[in-house]
């Protein structure tokens, strides 16, 4: 069975529509307060699954993933987005944002903002507790947020990640019904996520 048979004609459809309808860029929800609370973890990993497989660079040559077999640069989830992917389990995008352009860019705060504005455009929307986690040797805050959208139940992974000039968010989603399964592979995918060049 391929990936396609797997996420069915329609249902991959839907699933790539759903980061275009929730996912934004826009500096205006940073205003909402930090209300989530975080707890320690070691990494973002995916719990030993290999991902070793092709680098995939951001539009701009700064950033990027490594993606495992099976998977493969993507176009159309997000216009905004600097990197885009899709493999058998989910999808993943990067949306990266200066913090010279943020009027309070602290880690906590740009994350539970990223959240909240994806709960405003589901049904039923819940943010898991905030985890830190290690990316690429940065700080990082990652959570699970579940919904409807579309009449799908979706599942997202949601890192942010700082460096020392930006934030990142590293988004993965799923159906609900693959996420358990799907999981660790979106993590360790999301762990890969790296500088080309340190200190940007």
């Amino acid at each position: 069975m391929t990936s396609g048979d797997r996420f069915g004609r329609h249902e991959a459809v839907d699933l790539r529509s759903l980061a275009v309808t929730v996912l934004t860029a826009s500096v205006v929800a940073l205003a909402a307060p930090a209300t989530a609370g975080c707890s320690k973890g070691k990494s973002g990993g995916g719990g030993g699954v290999d991902v070793s497989g092709t680098p995939l660079k951001s539009k701009d040559g700064r950033f990027l993933l490594t993606l495992p077999k099976g998977w493969h640069t993507s176009t159309g989830l997000n216009a905004e987005a600097s990197i885009e992917a899709e493999g058998p389990e989910g999808y993943v995008v990067v949306l990266t944002d200066p913090k010279e352009d943020l009027a309070d860019p602290a880690l906590a705060k740009y994350a539970t903002s990223r959240a909240q504005a994806i709960m405003k455009n589901i049904e039923g929307g819940r943010i898991g507790p905030q985890l830190e986690v290690t990316v690429g040797g940065h700080r990082a805050l990652q959570s699970e947020l579940s919904g409807t959208t579309k009449g799908i139940n979706v599942m997202y992974l949601l890192t942010v990640v700082e460096t020392p000039s930006h934030l990142h968010q590293v988004l993965a989603w799923t159906t609900k019904s693959k996420f358990t399964s799907s999981r660790p592979k979106l993590a360790a995918i999301t762990a890969t996520f790296s500088e080309t060049t340190p200190g940007l």
